[in-house]
């Protein structure tokens, strides 16, 4: 899985790549060349880049003209030291019309206008959006918008329709994937992978706090373990300390795990919503399978304050936690 998540993200980042190297004057985009695309979306991508100065540090978004929407980000603490960028393909596509909704809105003058890099946020220490299109062979645009949330620099009402829309359609994909998924592993399904020995299940905890560190690791059903975990500053040093660890445990182990947090329960729990108190950990623990060539997950977190709230989960949390501690102890870390 992690390979290809890899070769997803390389594929990406080439893609954004040859997007800039095509941006010169001679080969601008025009509303009309726009429009045109539009039509039938051939060698359509459109790319969309959140960050605060340096894109590669921030996190994109990639739909191409066939609706492919993939995703990568910046790992701040990844569970290996190869993971530092992260990438998924939503499973689903945007639909055509959804799709063309979207390139007709980069035909509006106010948004071809748009700088590469705007001045005003030239130094600025604030998120930011880049947003791009390029049709193979034909040219392409790319421009700078403020934040819509918080920045308080003009913004250029076509563009913010543009932004909107854009992460809208993305968001309402991955809205409709995650109850997909929930309808499509249901616990019995679940339990019927684990029971068999179903290769492709893996099982996450990401327990790792900004301040005060912590702990995420990823379990196999094969019993291959990887994880990391962070600690606070030693007396002496400075920055957090990342360590990494990995390994295995038994097959049996794992399955036991696995079929713990099947038949807890603890994937079904809905913990109330609310804000979360300064500094306070969100613990999440997700599920990922392989089914018939395709990758279906469902997953679950909290507040650090809920979790006695739900006994399930924190058995299934200190279960991960025994599992790392047992192989950062075995490493001699």
């Amino acid at each position: 899985m992690n390979k290809i998540c890899c070769a997803i993200a390389l594929g990406s980042l080439c893609s954004l790549s040859a997007m800039s190297a095509t941006q010169d004057p001679e080969k601008k985009l025009t509303k009309a060349a726009i429009e045109e695309a539009a039509r039938d979306l051939k060698g359509v991508e459109i790319a969309l880049w959140d960050h605060s100065g340096v894109k590669a540090d921030g996190s994109s978004t990639v739909l191409r003209g066939d609706g492919t929407v993939v995703q990568t980000w910046s790992e701040y603490y990844p569970l290996t030291p190869e993971e530092k960028t992260a990438s998924r393909k939503l499973r689903l596509a945007l639909s055509a019309e959804d799709v063309r909704k979207i390139v007709r809105l980069f035909a509006v003058d106010d948004v071809l206008a748009l700088p590469k890099i705007r001045p005003d946020l030239v130094g600025a220490r604030e998120m930011r959006f880049s947003v791009a299109i390029t049709v193979a062979g034909v040219g392409s645009f790319e421009g700078e918008h403020p934040n819509l949330e918080w920045s308080k620099l003009p913004k250029v009402p076509a563009a913010q329709t543009l932004l909107q829309a854009l992460r809208s359609s993305v968001q309402d994909l991955q809205r409709r994937i995650t109850t997909e998924d929930e309808e499509f592993l249901t616990k019995e399904r679940m339990s019927k992978l684990v029971v068999a020995g179903a290769a492709g299940l893996v099982l996450e905890l990401r327990d790792i706090q900004g301040l005060w560190g912590g702990t995420s690791l990823r379990v196999h059903s094969d019993g291959i373990v990887e994880g990391v975990t962070v600690d606070v500053p030693r007396q002496g040093r400075s920055g957090m300390q990342v360590r990494h660890f990995n390994g295995n445990i038994a097959k049996d182990r794992a399955a036991g795990i696995l079929k713990s947090c099947v038949e807890s329960g603890a994937l079904e729990l809905k913990p109330s919503k609310r804000f979360g108190i300064p500094d306070e950990a969100f613990p999440q623990v997700q599920i990922t399978a392989q089914v018939d060539g395709a990758t279906y997950s469902r997953s679950v977190g909290m507040w650090e304050g809920q979790v006695g709230e739900h006994p399930a989960f924190g058995k299934l949390r200190k279960a991960l936690l025994d599992v790392a501690a047992e192989r950062m102890k075995q490493a001699g870390k």
